[in-house]
């Protein structure tokens, strides 16, 4: 068990490599959806119009100083997280096709937290080069 727990965090770390080298950002989330996730429904275009009015508010709240309109778009966003999970509960979920059947033998975490290391390791390799870091600097 503990092999095949290794040997899937190792292919699921070295597809998301793959996906970032193919310019896919360097993103937890959606690089877990896309590669860890079993079933889903983000690929409905009811999902993604919730998904657009959610990025629209944050994107809106980014711009604002008041902690009370903060705090109103904070608890708008949530409330749209609420109803969306109401709304899908009527949609069927499909099937994953980028995770193969054996890496759903393995508990999600596992994969996960390789997407998610996978990502610390690319964000912190970028910003090493932005202030000129070198490991090898004495």
């Amino acid at each position: 068990m503990l092999d095949q727990c290794i040997d899937t965090s190792r292919y699921v770390y070295n597809k998301t490599v793959e996906h970032i080298s193919n310019g896919h950002p360097a993103n937890f989330q959606s690089l877990r959806d896309l590669l860890v996730t079993t079933n889903t429904q983000k690929h409905l275009e009811e999902y993604k119009v919730f998904d657009g009015k959610v990025e629209e508010l944050r994107k809106e709240k980014k711009t604002l100083k008041d902690k009370d309109e903060i705090k109103e778009l904070t608890d708008r966003i949530k409330k749209i997280h609420c109803e969306r999970r109401e709304f899908m509960k009527g949609f069927e979920h499909s099937r994953n096709t980028c995770a193969k059947p054996f890496e759903m033998e393995t508990p999600k975490d596992i994969p996960a937290c390789a997407v998610k290391k996978c990502c610390s390791a690319v964000k912190a390799g970028i910003t090493n080069l932005k202030i000129d870091i070198s490991i090898y600097m004495i």
